[in-house]
This record gives C-alpha cells, sequence and structure tokens, in this order.
C-alpha cells in the first residue's frame, strides 16, 4: 500500500491505494481506494494497518 501524502508512511486518516479483493491470484487483483483508519503511531509500529474500502455504491448492511 502506498500513500498519496508520503511515500510508505501511512498516517491516520490518509488515502492509500490497496490490492482488493484480498487474494492470492495476481489476475482478479485491482487497486482500490481505502481510507487508513489505524493510529499513525500503531501503523509505524507495524507493518499492518487498518483501512475501510472508499466507494461511490451505498452498500447495505456492510459489516453484517
Amino acid at each position: 500500500m502506498q500513500s498519496n501524502t508520503q511515500p510508505n508512511k501511512l498516517t491516520q486518516g490518509s488515502i492509500a491505494w490497496a490490492a482488493y479483493p484480498i487474494t492470492d491470484k495476481v489476475d482478479k487483483l485491482k487497486r482500490r481506494p481505502v481510507l487508513v483508519i489505524s493510529n499513525t503511531l500503531l501503523n509505524e509500529l507495524d507493518s499492518d494497518c487498518i483501512v475501510i474500502p472508499i466507494t461511490k455504491r451505498h452498500v447495505e448492511n456492510f459489516f453484517y
């Protein structure tokens, strides 16, 4: 994932690109924008971060 603001630095509230859906099949991956919601300090300490997809489509019961 790469941040649009600073390379290799994911800060809370930044927009980044992610390969979605998460799969091992390279031909099925698409780059999608995501919003970083995990804390900036935790992002610096760990290689994983929490993101949510950005979409213009309304999804009912997204977290159901």
